[in-house]
C-alpha cells in the first residue's frame, strides 16, 4: 500500500507500425476500453477507430490487431459514416468472452462481430512488421442502429447487445 503514490510499476504504448503507413506522424489510436482476459494473460484495448488490439498483460508487447468491423465514433446514427474518429461515442462494445475464447465486439452497423483467440500469436512481432491482423470468425445480425454495449452473463451463458434498443440472445 505504501507504494501505490510512487510511478506505474509498467507504462504500455500501442505499437502499430501500421499507423505510420496512414499518416505522418503516425496517429494514436484513441482508447475508448480496456479489459484483462478472464486467463490474465491478456489486455484488451477498445479504441474510437476500426481496430481494437491485444496486448500481453505482463510486458505491453501489442499481440493482434482486431479488424473487420466499422467504429463507432463516426458521429450519429443517421449520419453517413465518417472517416475521422472521434470521443465520447464508445466504451463498453468490445469485450471477452466469460472463457476468454473469444473477443466480441459491437459495430456501427449494429452486427456483433466474434474474433477467436486462439489466433494471436504468443511470439514476439519483428521490429518494424506489422503485427498480426485478425478478421472476425463470426458476425451476427444485431439491431437497427450501433452496438454500442455487448456484455456476457457467465453464470447463465448470456450474451447482451444494446444501443437505443436491448437485444438478448443465449449462446
Amino acid at each position: 500500500m505504501k507504494n501505490f503514490d510512487k510511478e506505474p510499476f509498467a507504462t504500455f504504448s500501442i505499437q502499430d507500425p501500421a499507423l505510420s503507413k496512414i499518416s505522418y506522424p503516425p496517429r494514436h489510436p484513441i482508447i475508448t476500453s480496456m479489459s484483462f482476459s478472464t486467463n490474465g494473460k491478456w489486455l484488451l484495448v477498445g479504441t474510437a477507430g476500426d481496430a481494437h488490439y491485444v496486448m500481453d498483460a505482463f510486458d505491453g508487447r501489442t499481440l493482434a490487431k482486431l479488424e473487420g468491423y466499422v467504429g463507432l465514433e463516426r458521429g450519429k446514427a443517421s449520419k453517413s459514416v465518417d472517416v475521422t474518429p472521434v470521443r465520447g461515442i464508445s466504451g463498453e462494445e468490445v469485450g471477452w468472452t466469460q472463457d476468454s475464447l473469444f473477443v466480441v465486439g459491437g459495430s456501427h452497423t449494429g452486427k456483433v462481430h466474434f474474433w477467436e483467440t486462439s489466433q494471436i500469436p504468443e511470439a514476439d512481432v519483428p521490429e518494424g512488421e506489422d503485427i498480426k491482423v485478425l478478421q472476425p470468425l463470426v458476425n451476427l445480425d444485431g439491431h437497427p442502429g450501433p452496438s454500442r454495449c455487448v456484455k456476457f452473463n457467465p453464470r447463465l451463458q448470456m450474451m447482451v447487445t444494446a444501443s437505443s434498443e436491448l437485444v438478448s440472445t443465449n449462446i
